[in-house]
């Protein structure tokens, strides 16, 4: 037999009492009360507030065929940091990101050749073949084009 509690017939025990105090700060009530936001968004023009706050950064995913040759990308880069030797990540804080970004920043061209990580005739052109991840353009394979002699 079910039972069906209602306002003539109560349950038989009254439930979960709580008799610690309540740990919500009160004093937010009228900020986060969904109709004084709409109220005042209404009354001053404001529509900022439901909108994200931090849309200010679009990336440039064109270069990419699709999601999956961009993780392929990612993964050739992870693969040659990690390729390096420990001493070497160890100058970029064991981190993928700082190598990127040393590599692709054309005023490190001399440095790179120094470590090693670019050959000698990379200074002036920085190039490299398509399976070669560590290219200092930044650019996967499939982006990059050929140059024209205009």
């Amino acid at each position: 037999m079910v039972i069906i509690n209602s306002r003539y017939r109560h349950p038989a025990a009254a439930g979960i009492t709580f008799t610690e105090p309540t740990l919500t700060q009160q004093h937010f009530a009228q900020e986060t009360d969904i109709n004084q936001i709409v109220r005042r968004a209404i009354n001053t023009g404001d529509v900022s507030v439901f909108t994200p706050a931090d849309r200010s950064e679009f990336y440039d995913c064109t270069v990419y065929e699709d999601y999956q040759s961009s993780l392929h990308f990612l993964k050739e880069i992870e693969d040659d940091f990690s390729s390096l030797p420990s001493d070497i990540r160890r100058q970029f804080n064991d981190r993928a990101d700082n190598y990127v970004r040393f590599m692709t920043d054309p005023a490190n061209v001399g440095k790179a050749v120094e470590l090693g990580l670019l050959q000698g005739g990379e200074k002036s052109k920085p190039q490299a073949s398509a399976s070669d991840p560590s290219d200092p353009a930044g650019a996967p394979p499939e982006a990059k084009k050929p140059e024209s002699d205009a």
